[in-house]
């Protein structure tokens, strides 16, 4: 077990906390939700994670000062030998801050004295290291609010057993594209990962590839929405009702908003009920789009 408490040190994450090895049993047994320590455990971090057993008879703790993860331009890395009976590596971010595109997910989240705390697991001993990545943002949010937020996350990553390639896939007739390029420009200004068929290294990517396969993947698995530009040219397009049918399966399987209509004018779309709310782009910007999307996506990802 590896447990840190991070702080930012001139805007570069550094932490102290301890890393855990057991002797009597090759398993520790650790209580991550428990606000006291409970009879029969040991703090391990200040109480961010209780562990069963006597400190120095069950295991023994190895102190860390200053621990400092890779920092790849903003983007923390953090890499540890795995061992036959798995990891848990447990970390506190800074004061109010939050956890931003984390790869892997993590298991599990808390409010330990007013920040966040997560924790990962590898399991025993499939994986040869582990290996994390992350970056961090500023919270604006109450603590418990942005918990109950990641929970819902976790638990939807969980269930679908997949991780999204991109935020939004862009679905749009040629016609549109100024306007699409400039939102796919902004959205890439946000952080936010997109599918734009025209952006340079994914033409690259699509560089002798089957495209129906392709886009089919795209627009039913590997996005967390897809934004539909509605307009009379999008109607009438082979490639767009492959993607529209394809979101559209998308939404009907998972049953919860995946389409999101942004409409140039009111042509009427097969299987795109009256009753979606959509957004209008008369008099809305690339820009304004763009951070509608943003909004709507730092709902359903982390």
């Amino acid at each position: 077990m590896i447990a840190i408490d991070f702080k930012l040190d001139n805007g570069k994450l550094t932490g102290n906390g301890e890393r855990i090895y057991p002797l009597a049993k090759p398993t520790l047994f650790a209580s991550w939700y428990s606000e006291t320590q409970p009879k029969g455990y040991c703090t391990v971090c200040g109480g961010l994670v209780f562990v069963e057993g006597v400190r120095d008879k069950d295991f023994i703790s190895v102190e860390i000062s200053n621990a400092r993860p890779v920092d790849v331009g903003g983007r923390y890395q953090w890499r540890e030998p795995n061992r036959p009976d798995g990891i848990m590596f447990a970390m506190v971010l800074p004061e109010r801050h939050t956890l931003l595109d984390p790869d892997p997910m993590p298991q599990e989240v808390k409010n330990f004295k007013k920040r966040l705390a997560v924790h990962w697991r590898t399991p025993p001993p499939a994986e040869t290291q582990l290996e994390i990545s992350w970056s961090i943002r500023t919270l604006q949010e109450d603590v418990d609010q942005e918990v109950q937020r990641v929970s819902r996350v976790l638990f939807a990553s969980r269930r679908k057993g997949m991780r999204p390639e991109y935020d939004v896939a862009l679905s749009y007739a040629s016609e549109d594209r100024e306007f699409v390029e400039q939102t796919a420009a902004a959205l890439g200004q946000h952080g936010i990962t997109y599918f734009y068929d025209r952006d340079e290294e994914t033409a690259v990517r699509l560089w002798g590839t089957n495209l129906y396969d392709h886009l089919s993947q795209v627009y039913s698995k590997l996005a967390r929405y897809t934004v539909m530009f509605i307009s009379k040219n999008y109607a009438n397009k082979r490639w767009t009702n492959l993607e529209r049918q394809n979101a559209q399966a998308r939404a009907f399987v998972e049953n919860r908003e995946y389409v999101l209509p942004a409409r140039f004018d009111d042509t009427e779309i097969p299987g795109l009920l009256p009753t979606i709310a959509y957004v209008s782009l008369k008099g809305l910007s690339p820009a304004q789009l763009a951070e509608m999307i943003k909004r709507k996506v730092e709902l359903t990802r982390i």
